[in-house]
């Protein structure tokens, strides 16, 4: 993926920069029953359509009988305001989950009701673009069956997508017709008045599949992500597959591609998908993150496949920045650019949750710390996997060779039952170019490389220069130089991690405060971390990532990659560190330290008079012993030895 380096920038808001940045205009309310009272109005879905006419539609309980009504409101001047809502359909039964697509002046919309047990999907087509819409009906030509309502199997959640070039619609569902939940597709020819063809989308039936994503290319390829777990359609735990129709959605490959690459067990659900030509992306809510795969508290995963690739990429982290609780990913492309955006709903506690955004950078191969979305209030609870949430809708166009943001999500700020906003976010050219120098100091490339280190508390450092840049002083010439002074230089907590575990330890030691910066001044920055006792061995990788705010109230992020490999034995004794010393348990030591050993050597303490007090073996090969002193106040000698012959003697002060 080739997605230039981003930048951010304050505007009206705290925003998201693609390329060079994004400023928000002002939200907009989209639901116009203000003066109804309180009543629900949630789980917006939004397009765009060539014309740049934004469309919405949602679930609305405006009469607050406790049932869902469909309804749709369009914008003409790119979200500036929204025209009167038009029902749908009405509340007789309540209709959930509306999704819709659009071909030419034709808009096709589906949702789901409740009928008794079973679940149908409806569908409603506006061929005036959004100024009326036909009576809606069930689908017809395909059998719809489910009679799921748990806190894993919300339905059959249906999606429509279309192939504008062959005017063939697509709907995929999740459907127990067959007692273990599947992911089915059809298709219409006859813009929706009927459906045909219904096929299994996850063709390995050895278990359940549900919360189908779809995407659409060219030439009939139909690519649909979903999940799929065990035999029972309560699975918890399941898995993201992937699977891909080359002919019009008459059959789908034979071998469905897993794409979260954790065995797990653990939480993979609800994905997004998007696609563009030659590539699909998938982001998902993941459970593989400490706390211990808790459920409840997923992180968010991203991956890609190439459409020459057999298999996905390797999968990267998207939640940077955000809490614990993560839920509800949506993911766009600008399709002119590349430019890639993410949005979901976070909060650390699983309190308050908020909508936060990030993007790909391609500079540090990683998504950027995520931001808040000035001051929104989605929901007060993760609970039941987090069914409370819906993917904020998140439409993206380019106007004039500009990438263009259109967010419509449902708010809990004024109306506890929500009401459905909308705003518009475009790029803007970005002032401020905070650079970190390749090569200089520490730095190689584009990394900080701390080498090999044993187990234990002691700090070691490494520096790495940074600058605000000129025309004279400029690491990366591929943007900048900057006009402004760097007023805020904000550096983030370093996680380190590997496949198995994760380490937080690292820090920037100096400077104390990270100072204003002149436009071509140059910073030291000193990076400090350890390997604490108990961590697996492996290489560990991370980032220093930071974010400088311009006099203009321009921003932009840089960073630069930490890595270490450890604990690891030393090779010799030579780097032997006994710490500390003197001991001193009054001030709060509990253990004197011995770091640096090989991977086997044996630790004996003597006090003065030569008397054995103590002795210790390093055998787990982390390079660390400890002794966790018991004796009086005195002097004691220390004498270290490996199978090697090596030998190190030294004295300890014990003072209580």
């Amino acid at each position: 993926m080739h997605i230039k380096k981003l930048l951010w920038v304050l505007l009206l808001f705290p925003a998201l920069a693609m390329a060079q940045g994004i400023s928000w205009g002002p939200r907009v309310r989209v639901d116009d029953a203000a003066g109804s009272g309180p009543h629900a109005a949630i789980h917006p879905y939004t397009i765009i359509d060539n014309s740049l006419r934004v469309y919405s539609g949602w679930e609305d309980d405006r009469d607050g009988n406790g049932r869902y009504s469909i309804y749709f409101s369009r914008s003409t001047d790119l979200a500036a305001s929204f025209s009167a809502n038009i029902p749908v359909i009405g509340d007789s039964l309540s209709h959930r989950y509306p999704w819709m697509t659009k071909v030419g002046s034709s808009i096709y919309l589906v949702w789901q009701a409740l009928h008794g047990s079973n679940w149908k999907i409806y569908f409603s087509r506006s061929t005036d673009n959004g100024s009326s819409f036909t009576a809606p009906d069930t689908v017809k030509g395909v059998a719809i069956s489910n009679s799921q309502s748990s806190a894993v199997n919300l339905g059959p959640i249906p999606k429509i997508a279309a192939d504008p070039k062959d005017s063939v619609l697509y709907l995929v569902w999740a459907d127990d017709a067959a007692g273990t939940t599947r992911v089915k597709c059809a298709k219409s020819t006859n813009r929706g008045d009927s459906f045909f063809g219904s096929v299994n989308v996850n063709t390995n039936l050895a278990g359940m599949a549900r919360h189908p994503s779809i995407a659409v290319g060219d030439s009939g390829q139909v690519f649909v992500a979903y999940e799929q777990g065990g035999g029972t359609n309560q699975d918890p735990n399941p898995h993201v597959y992937y699977n891909l129709s080359a002919d019009y959605g008459a059959a789908f490959s034979a071998t469905a591609l897993k794409v979260n690459d954790d065995p797990g067990p653990a939480r993979h659900m609800n994905p997004s998908i998007t696609r563009r030509p030659g590539e699909v992306m998938v982001i998902w809510e993941d459970a593989r993150q400490p706390p211990a795969a808790a459920a409840d508290r997923p992180y968010l995963f991203f991956s890609q496949k190439y459409d020459t690739a057999a298999a996905f990429s390797a999968n990267l982290q998207v939640s940077y920045g955000s809490g614990e609780f993560n839920f509800r990913p949506r993911i766009a492309i600008d399709q002119t650019n590349g430019n890639l955006v993410v949005a979901w709903h976070s909060d650390s506690s699983g309190a308050k949750f908020e909508l936060r955004m990030t993007a790909f950078n391609d500079s540090i191969g990683q998504f950027i710390n995520s931001y808040k979305l000035f001051n929104t209030f989605t929901g007060t609870s993760g609970a039941n996997f987090g069914n409370a949430f819906y993917p904020p809708a998140l439409a993206i166009t380019n106007i004039d060779s500009v990438t263009n943001f259109f967010m419509v999500w449902q708010d809990l700020g004024e109306d506890a039952s929500g009401n459905i906003y909308a705003v518009r976010g475009r790029v803007v050219t970005s002032q401020v170019d905070l650079d970190v120098f390749p090569d200089a100091l520490d730095a190689h490339g584009d990394s900080l490389d701390f080498g090999i280190l044993p187990a234990g508390p002691a700090y070691v450092s490494r520096s790495f220069r940074l600058a605000n840049a000129s025309d004279a002083v400029n690491p990366d010439t591929a943007d900048g130089p900057s006009t402004s002074r760097i007023d805020t230089l904000t550096a983030y907590p370093i996680v380190l991690k590997n496949l198995s575990d994760s380490i937080l330890t690292g820090f920037i030691e100096t400077p104390a405060s990270l100072p204003a910066l002149e436009i071509g001044q140059s910073l030291d920055v000193t990076v400090t971390l350890y390997i604490p006792e108990g961590t697996l061995s492996g290489r560990y990788e991370g980032f220093c990532n930071m974010r400088a705010v311009g006099s203009d109230l321009t921003v932009d992020t840089d960073s630069i990659r930490i890595v270490v490999q450890g604990p690891t034995a030393a090779v010799d004794l030579e780097n032997l560190r006994v710490f500390p010393n003197p001991f001193k348990p009054y001030i709060g030591h509990t253990v004197v330290n011995f770091e640096g050993l090989t991977a086997q050597a044996t630790v004996k303490i003597y006090d003065i008079k030569g008397r054995l007090v103590e002795e210790i073996s390093e055998t787990n090969g982390d390079g660390l012993a400890t002794w966790a002193p018991k004796a009086a106040s005195g002097v004691y000698i220390y004498s270290v030895t490996n199978p090697q012959g090596a030998k190190k003697t030294g004295k300890i002060a014990v003072i209580r």
